[in-house]
């Protein structure tokens, strides 16, 4: 039985996609022929998934030195704010999460954020030509998300003109930053400056790591590998011990404070110390980004092979091929909806980046409203880092199952990115709950100094509220209503004497986690919401109201399977959260039925159009590293001729005895033991 769909110029999505990423101005044209330029640099399909973590390591480094061979040919290695950078970062050549991803992703950013110009201008160029590799400190064994309470110590000695840096305790090891295992030769730390006998909080400081030509650990330092992990197997990411470690003064990473020969500190600027933490936005602002990027990847490797594998009878008859798997109902209810979600989040990270762009511009003009925008945005940051890897965490399970058994197999290329995004970043960078708690921190000062009316709705109910208009008012009242009560709860336990941090960890911080959850869901859909609407997206002319009716039609599907998905799995939690009876009548089951009426016919279109709208992404076949979602296969035979011809390479299959067998096992059979 055929069912509709949508016929559009898959490059005119393309077009918007890459608009949309903030690549505009390049053509189609240049963007392939940049990414055909960096084809050598992804990684061997026969090999990739078979390699142990020694290799995987060395496979990485050699294509990281090819990655910057290529910078160099284009003439950017100094220039990183070029378009070509961005388009080689989107592609990433599966060196995501390696030793130079997180240099180019956290090491670099915060030079350039809290360096001098002179230290920028003597570290950067050393950096971006890899002449230098460097990792982000930051988090030890007793600390994470917890800056403030950072152990490690910076002691200025006045008649040395040094710092001695040390780890006092135990618990003071600095444990999990990405590259310093093996890979760093420098790394930006994170410690307690003391000086005159005073603490001056928190600082960065640059500190060489290793010995430039024989890679040997320095004097002061024991470092190590953490060793293996359930993701992210080929970051090094390492454990580090000072001991009496000694650095120049200039090593102080100074564009807002100073220290002077005699010991005394000074801050250039207010709240200095808010900077440093400032740090880790761009860094969340790229994770937020990325999850699109992961999660689309996957939905199209799951699309390409739900259009390819068929399975039961067809209901066209006995006579007819076996059904298509994506023209059943739960398949789609599996893929489209993770389609939806790569667009939604990549709209977030599109609006986050105006917001960082918008915040980088107030530092560097010293305007004081700087610190309010940085407020903000740390919260919307910390939020949508915990959603968008969630969201991966949660779609990479449905869309390996979406695959049966073969979404198992690592050649699939769904298990890669689900842990290395969906499961290895939840904890990484912040550890989502606590993330969110900050997020909520923020939500509970906002509507205490009545900053957010949770009383007032964008839409009021009118029989002229549209679909749309209705998902985004039923986000809105959630997130607000919940908050509400949560915040008059803590008032009430206030004013009978109890401690609010007792109050916040003992009775509602489930409840503010769920918060803040709420908050970041809302502004995700109505900032899709706005966005189809013609809200222009940041460093792009382009809107969804200047595509073709066609791709409007789609934009506008995908944002109400987006909103009316989540409105399914989790209805009572929206109806719990109706502020009064009127809602209740105005939302009352009719009117739940009909959005999940027109959610499944959106939902059938979307599917049997959902091989062009994955095209959107432009994944490559080597970009997916996937044997099941290879766009050149055409049909169900070729694909499990591929499948069969990747095994038959798996290393284990060249050894007709394994190892132990005719040791342990051959003895058990004879029984001879």
């Amino acid at each position: 039985m055929l069912q509709k769909k949508i016929k559009f110029d898959t490059l005119e999505l393309q077009r918007f996609y890459f608009d949309t990423l903030g690549l505009e101005s390049l053509s189609l044209e240049k963007i392939q022929e940049i990414k055909n330029m960096g084809i050598e640099m992804h990684a061997n399909l026969d090999t990739y998934y078979y390699n142990n973590r020694e290799d995987t390591i060395k496979d990485y480094y050699a294509r990281s030195q090819k990655y910057v061979t290529l910078t160099q040919k284009l003439g950017i290695s100094q220039n990183w704010s070029h378009l070509y950078h961005k388009l080689i970062n989107l592609t990433d050549f599966n060196l995501n999460g390696s030793a130079l991803s997180l240099q180019i992703a956290a090491f670099n950013p915060i030079i350039n954020l809290l360096g001098s110009d002179e230290q920028r201008e003597y570290w950067l160029p050393l950096a971006h030509e890899m002449k230098i590799t460097g990792a982000y400190v930051q988090t030890e064994l007793g600390h994470g998300s917890d800056v403030k309470s950072l152990e490690t110590t910076a002691t200025y000695d006045e008649k040395t003109k040094e710092i001695v840096f040390n780890t006092p305790s135990v618990s003071s090891t600095k444990f999990w930053p990405g590259g310093l295992g093996k890979s760093a030769t420098h790394m930006v730390v994170f410690a307690k400056l003391i000086s005159k006998g005073q603490d001056h909080g928190i600082q960065a400081f640059i500190l060489q790591i290793r010995d430039i030509k024989t890679h040997k650990v320095l004097p002061g330092l024991e470092v190590g590998d953490v060793g293996p992990k359930i993701s992210q197997i080929n970051t090094d990411n390492g454990y580090l011990i000072f001991k009496n470690f000694r650095g120049s003064k200039t090593s102080l990473l100074s564009r807002y404070v100073q220290l002077n020969d005699d010991g005394t500190f000074q801050e250039k600027i207010k709240n200095s110390g808010k900077l440093a933490f400032g740090g880790m936005l761009k860094l969340r602002v790229s994770l937020v980004d990325n999850g699109h990027r992961m999660i689309g990847r996957m939905a199209t490797i799951a699309t390409r092979y739900s259009f390819l594998r068929r399975q039961f009878e067809s209901k066209d008859g006995n006579q007819a091929p076996e059904a298509m798997i994506m023209s059943y109902q739960m398949q789609q209810y599996k893929i489209v909806p993770a389609i939806a979600a790569a667009w939604s989040i990549l709209f977030a990270g599109s609006t986050l980046f105006g917001m960082y762009d918008h915040y980088q511009s107030k530092l560097q003009t010293k305007d004081p409203k700087a610190f309010e925008i940085l407020g903000d945005l740390h919260a919307l940051t910390s939020g949508f880092k915990g959603i968008s890897t969630w969201s991966g965490e949660y779609w990479g399970e449905i869309l390996k199952q979406s695959c049966g058994g073969h979404g198992y197999l690592q050649v699939s290329g769904l298990t890669r990115p689900h842990l290395d995004f969906g499961v290895g970043v939840v904890t990484a960078e912040g550890d989502n709950t606590v993330l969110m708690q900050q997020t909520s921190a923020y939500l509970l000062k906002k509507i205490q100094k009545g900053k957010i009316d949770p009383d007032t709705y964008e839409f009021t109910l009118s029989s002229k509220l549209s679909i749309d208009q209705e998902i985004v008012l039923l986000y809105e009242v959630r997130f607000k209503n919940h908050l509400k009560n949560v915040a008059l709860q803590i008032a009430e336990s206030m004013s009978k004497g109890k401690n609010f941090n007792q109050i916040w960890n003992d009775e509602y911080q489930a409840d503010l986690v769920i918060a803040g959850k709420y908050f970041i869901s809302h502004f995700a859909i109505k900032n899709f919401y706005d966005i189809i609407n013609g809200k222009s997206l940041n460093a792009t002319q382009a809107t969804v109201t200047k595509l073709s009716p066609e791709l409007q039609k789609v934009m506008q599907m995908l944002f109400r399977v987006h909103g009316v998905y989540q409105l399914i799995e989790e209805y009572e939690t929206f109806y719990m959260n109706y502020p009064s009876d009127q809602f209740v009548d105005y939302f009352n089951s009719k009117k739940i039925d009909d959005l999940k009426k027109q959610f499944k016919e959106e939902l059938q279109i979307l599917g049997m159009t959902s091989l062009d709208i994955v095209d959107g992404f432009d994944f490559k076949d080597p970009e997916l590293l996937s044997i099941i979602g290879r766009k050149e296969v055409k049909n169900q035979e070729q694909l499990y001729e591929e499948l069969l011809n990747v095994v038959r390479k798996n290393p284990i299959n060249s050894k007709p005895v394994p190892l132990g067998y005719q040791e342990y096992i051959r003895p058990l059979l004879v029984g001879k033991l």
